[in-house]
């Protein structure tokens, strides 16, 4: 699998971004408390990106749980591009570009199924599967789901699909990835990251900012970089990143800017659980890494390092384990690089039970598998029952 198929670049103008802005912050000191400080730890693992190279892991990280087939009727065919946006032992929501909303039991049975794409007050425009395309969130306690358009507006439904009511974003702010955090509120990413609070808990029932969470910064760095082109001059150019994510009932927290990843709890304790070295307000040659998913035991992620002048990016998978405090990568015969690349494919604005990813295969792929003897057991005969033009299959697969 190609590493950079994981890098999206994008050709445009350099533009500097606004995040979580002084009206927010007083609107929110008045309206309700702020997140609580940051909680240190005794001592920090840190990962140092300027090596080169990292030693092969001599152990094997996941393991195929069970396969989860989706219903497939005449009335539930699920697009060819789609999303698994919240995922737990008995229901599955799934949004798809065509504008369907799915609502599976665990099993994989449909519950409710809708399409209110369209112009009209009580419809979203569309459901981009894009990286920073329209959110989709599921509430497990109330039951609703929300769609987050990048128009400064969000749609809410009930499960079933009945309009519920619309509000809109302050200034017509737009967010990026969010989540939902508790039955009051939703924790959402500004889309404009260069201020000092780009993460905001904003009400489900109004979009007002009830209050904003403060990373350490010395300053932010802006995720564009200058390309130059020779003769045709300078562009620039983006690499597009994931920087909040859901792991069981806590989110992980990855600004860019910050020199520290974040766990940030449902209790609002912000808590670092690993440092990356060297500093990004001091390093010439820009250096990311992204974090795909977090467990008790490891950060999993992809190191980018940026360097027009030479190689352009260079991506390299990374895995760190808290406990040996030590930093893996490559493919050690066991799946290491297949396993991270599975994690990059699912992880995108989903919602996920903690030490679990899952993959979402249509039918053809699985079967194939199986000629290939690649399955065995009970997830084999669960495969074998399936025809080439059924909805998608569920892969779900344990993070050791």
């Amino acid at each position: 699998m190609n590493k950079m198929k994981f890098i999206f670049l994008t050709v445009l103008a350099c533009t500097l971004f606004t995040g979580c802005s002084n009206s927010s912050k007083k609107a929110a000191s008045d309206s309700s408390e702020t997140a609580a400080a940051v909680s240190e730890p005794t001592s920090v693992p840190t990962l140092d990106l300027r090596q080169t190279s990292y030693p092969k892991s001599d152990e094997t990280y996941e393991e195929t749980v069970k396969f989860i087939p989706l219903e497939t009727r005449d009335d539930v065919l699920v697009a060819q591009r789609r999303r698994i946006v919240y995922f737990s032992d008995n229901k599955i929501v799934m949004a798809a570009d065509n504008g369907g909303i799915f609502v599976f039991d665990g099993q994989g049975k449909i519950l409710s199924h809708f399409n209110h794409q369209g112009q009209g007050p009580e419809e979203y425009l569309y459901l981009n599967m894009n990286v920073y395309g329209t959110v989709t969130i599921y509430d497990e306690v109330t039951r609703e789901i929300f769609v987050m358009e990048q128009i400064g507006r969000c749609q809410v439904y009930s499960e079933d699909g009945k309009y519920l009511r619309t509000f809109h974003f302050p200034k017509s702010k737009q967010y990026r990835e969010a989540y939902s955090f508790d039955r009051e509120s939703l924790l959402a990413l500004d889309k404009n990251i260069d201020t000092d609070s780009a993460y905001v808990l904003i009400s489900k029932k109004d979009g007002s900012v009830l209050s904003c969470i403060d990373i350490p910064l010395q300053k932010r760095r802006a995720d564009v970089r200058k390309v130059p082109l020779g003769k045709w001059g300078v562009t620039s150019s983006r690499i597009y990143t994931q920087h909040l994510h859901k792991e069981g009932n806590d989110f992980i927290l990855s600004e860019l800017s910050s020199d520290t990843i974040y766990r940030f709890t449902s209790d609002k304790r912000l808590i670092p659980i690993l440092a990356l070295t060297p500093s990004k307000q001091e390093s010439e040659t820009p250096i990311v890494f992204q974090v795909f998913k977090t467990t008790e035991k490891c950060v999993i992620g992809w190191k980018y390092v940026f360097d027009f002048d030479t190689n352009g990016i260079k991506a390299t998978p990374v895995i760190y384990d808290l406990e040996k405090r030590q930093a893996f990568g490559g493919d050690n015969g066991k799946g290491v690089e297949s396993f991270i690349c599975g994690i990059t494919t699912s992880m995108r604005h989903n919602a996920l039970p903690a030490n679990l990813y899952i993959l979402n295969e249509f039918p053809d792929r699985i079967l194939d598998w199986i000629e290939k003897g690649m399955l065995e057991g009970k997830i084999k005969e669960v495969a074998e029952k399936l025809d080439p033009d059924d909805n998608p299959v569920i892969q779900v697969i344990k993070v050791k």
